[in-house]
């Protein structure tokens, strides 16, 4: 996982952790930049914390749910939202599950396609009740998962085109061999290429989560 502030502070944030129920991760992006945003997003990584801690089903929608009843007032009182997404993967039972409210990019590249996973309810802040079912992906050695911040796709070229989701799944399909650690190095380089001296138009996060080949 990396992220990059486009000002002194950031309103993105990623997470992750080994648990009793598997590898929990997260990433979310405050509505707004700079330093208010950025302590939001203090909020709401310490609280996604708290509530992994406390958690004891592995469902990462159960986790959201804690997340959104500890800042909702907060968020809704300030104006503000957080688009979050969680995942857990629980290697015993070999299933990967995702909590989606509000966020985009959340990419899931088997072999030679890639699936957008979709948000399930609105961001935090919105509603006071985000309760849903998580989704169950079939993943499979080979497999990547990318948790990424809209500010990959968005940044914009000197003609003011954007990079954009398809050149997102395309960098994924191309290098999902490599593993995780080389994906997130070869997204970062595809924005800061088509970015080509711009400047950066939003913070940048990506998480990416990869099984290995041969590994169960």
């Amino acid at each position: 996982a990396r992220s990059y502030p486009a000002r002194l502070a950031s309103g993105d944030y990623y997470t992750y952790a080994a648990t009793t129920n598997g590898l929990m991760f997260a990433v979310g992006d405050v509505s707004g930049k700079g330093l208010s945003a950025a302590l939001v997003m203090t909020m709401v990584s310490s609280a996604t914390t708290a509530a992994t801690n406390r958690d004891v089903t592995g469902d990462p929608a159960r986790i959201l749910a804690d997340v959104s009843a500890d800042v909702y007032d907060y968020l809704s009182d300030s104006g503000v939202f957080v688009t979050t997404a969680i995942g857990v993967w629980d290697a015993h039972e070999s299933t990967l599950k995702v909590a989606n409210a509000g966020h985009s990019p959340v990419l899931h590249c088997h072999g030679d396609r890639t699936t957008s996973i979709p948000p399930a309810v609105p961001p935090l802040g919105v509603l006071p009740d985000v309760a849903h079912e998580p989704i169950e992906l079939v993943f499979e050695p080979g497999d990547a998962l990318l948790f990424g911040s809209d500010g990959l796709a968005e940044q914009e070229d000197a003609h003011g085109r954007q990079l954009g989701y398809d050149a997102l799944d395309a960098l994924l399909i191309s290098h999902r061999p490599d593993g995780a650690s080389a994906l997130v190095d070869r997204l970062f380089d595809a924005v800061e290429r088509h970015g080509a001296g711009q400047p950066q138009d939003d913070d940048r996060t990506a998480l990416v989560v990869a099984r290995r080949e041969g590994v169960t």
